[in-house]
């Protein structure tokens, strides 16, 4: 099917489901008629508006007019009518003479109320599908079923409008719940349903719109009100809603990101620029850097376009190990080839210059490793492969990819009360128990054996660099040593990312050489600075540093085999 026969089918069946409601209500509504023939004349015009998006306009009319996806015109006025109808029926509470009305009237409002934030914020895709239609599905019935009763209770005088109310929640009900998920389902199942599936989204969208106008001339024939009077009342809030709407997609962004952490960094050739980024916890540890196994973690970045792009991007945020770099938490915002993206606010609709927060839920396995620590990376998708960063600031782990950040996963926090015999790199404010590691040192090893020492790291503050520790064996005459240089933890946990105030134990397995010369030796450690060399400031618990840089740890004896 065309786009134009889909849009004169579209046309046709809204005209059609208009004609229905409009010549039903009309004796029941009476004088509020107009203000229904009204409100479905502005419907009509957004479903209208909504199907001209299918040609070939701007990437940006085809999503901001589109009806089927959030923060758009469609949704701003939806939910503007959906708030309007909740404190339209806040007057009813006070009317009611008994507590079951009342009680109906607070339901609803609150309902409403909801719903109204609901259509702008999605908050229904929090919950999985089956979930969220059952849940909703639930509350319609009961609200249906109180409506009953509340009308069978004293409001039989107005049993014309009860019955219009009714139908509204059903119209509203149907439309936004059984066409919905059901031509979803039918769209995954049969290929070929996608030629009727856009019109179906019309059908869909007139359906709840048509069904919430009719709630709310309801509710206020309910009232007793003249309508267009107090719509005109209404009409202020109505509007300032849309406008915090309108700030809430191109205004707050700015604000939020003059907090953010600023990370410069431009793709596709400079069009696609990413100006700043922060890490929020979900759940979990309060401590930003940390995270746990099942730990949710919330990357926010934030970006400008100089340029309208061509098309919808993916963004994609993984949590990745060091030094291998495999993933263990990944969140992608997904574009589409398709008129709609499956993201709220597709790339190809940002406009020049106003900032865009796209948002990374990351979720942590239950099997993370500790002493750990993990690269938040991110990377930028286009329909023929990866954008490539033209300019960075950030770590570049790749032509496509950036690490913005890191989070970590220390063995334990440092408890502040915590003494230990404390060897103080002053300059990188970390430390080891000096008292613990020669407790470590053996008396005697024999040419070829191993002996292990391990290191309860105290992160002091924020590291400002990475350092290579070294253990020297040398001679007590000082003419033969033997030597062991390593990254601790491997290079899995680098200094630089260690957490302020944590604690991390690591351990150094040192093997005496085969062909090492028998006698004693004394045992020295240390770390230093690649490529550099230059050794790390030192002192000793007392506060005195070290000569050479050097920690003596003990003494130990080489055998012969």
């Amino acid at each position: 099917m065309t786009d134009v026969g889909r849009f004169l089918l579209g046309n046709a069946i809204a005209l059609l489901i208009a004609a229905i409601a409009l010549s039903y209500s009309r004796a029941i509504l009476q004088r509020y008629w107009k203000t229904f023939v009204a409100l479905v004349g502005i419907e009509l015009v957004l479903i209208n508006l909504h199907m001209w998006a299918w040609f070939d306009l701007h990437q940006f009319w085809r999503w901001f007019l589109n009806l089927d996806v959030e923060l758009t015109l469609g949704a701003m006025v939806s939910s503007g009518q959906l708030l309007i109808i909740g404190i339209a029926a806040l007057p009813l509470i006070l009317q009611s003479n008994s507590i079951l009305p009342r009680l109906y009237w607070i339901v609803f409002a609150l309902w409403f109320g909801f719903l109204s934030f609901d259509e702008y914020f999605a908050l229904h895709e929090q919950l999985s599908p089956n979930t969220f239609i059952g849940l909703y599905l639930t509350i319609g019935v009961l609200l249906a079923a109180l409506t009953v009763l509340v009308w069978n209770k004293g409001q039989r005088q107005n049993t014309g409008l009860y019955t219009l109310l009714l139908l509204g929640f059903f119209t509203f009900g149907i439309g936004g719940l059984a066409i919905e998920s059901g031509t979803l389902m039918l769209a995954d199942r049969w290929p070929w349903f996608h030629n009727v599936w856009l019109v179906s989204i019309v059908v869909e969208e007139f359906l709840e719109m048509i069904g919430a106008s009719l709630v709310l001339v309801t509710v206020l024939a309910l009232r007793d009100t003249q309508t267009q009077a107090r719509l005109m009342r209404l009409a202020p809030l109505f509007a300032l809603w849309i406008v915090c709407l309108v700030v809430y997609v191109w205004v707050l962004p700015s604000w939020q990101a003059r907090d953010a952490t600023q990370a410069i960094a431009t793709f596709n050739e400079d069009k696609l620029q990413l100006i700043g980024y922060e890490v929020a916890r979900g759940t979990g540890s309060d401590a930003q850097k940390i995270v746990q196994p099942g730990d949710t973690m919330v990357v926010h970045t934030y970006w400008k376009t100089t340029d309208f792009l061509k098309e919808h991007y993916t963004f994609s945020m993984h949590a990745l190990t060091q030094p291998d770099q495999l993933s263990v938490a990944q969140f992608n915002v997904i574009g589409s080839d398709y008129n709609v993206a499956s993201v709220d606010y597709p790339s190809a609709a940002w406009v020049p210059g106003r900032t865009v927060q796209i948002s990374f839920p990351l979720t942590f396995s239950a099997d993370i490793e500790t002493m750990r620590s993990y690269l938040l990376a991110l990377s930028v998708d286009a329909k023929d492969g990866f954008l490539t960063v033209a300019e960075s600031e950030s770590l570049q782990l790749a032509p496509q990819t950036i690490a913005l950040d890191y989070v970590a996963y220390p063995e334990f926090q440092l408890d502040p009360a915590t003494q230990f015999d404390a060897v103080r790199f002053t300059e990188d404010q970390i430390a080891f128990d000096l008292t613990e590691v020669r407790r470590q040192i053996p008396t005697q090893v024999t040419v070829g054996d191993s002996f292990d020492l391990t290191y309860t790291w105290y992160a002091l503050d924020a590291a400002p660099r990475d350092l290579t520790q070294f253990i020297h064996l040398v001679s007590s005459d000082g003419t033969t040593f033997y030597t062991v240089d390593r990254v601790p933890f491997d290079q899995q946990y680098p200094i630089s990312q260690w957490v302020p105030r944590s604690a991390s134990t690591d351990t150094v397995t040192f093997t005496v050489p085969a062909d090492a010369l028998p006698g004693d030796y004394d045992v020295y450690t240390g770390l230093y600075a690649w490529p550099s060399l230059e050794r790390a400031a030192v002192v000793n618990p007392q506060g005195e540093t070290y000569i050479n840089r050097t920690v003596p740890l003990g003494s130990l004896q080489i055998t012969a085999p």
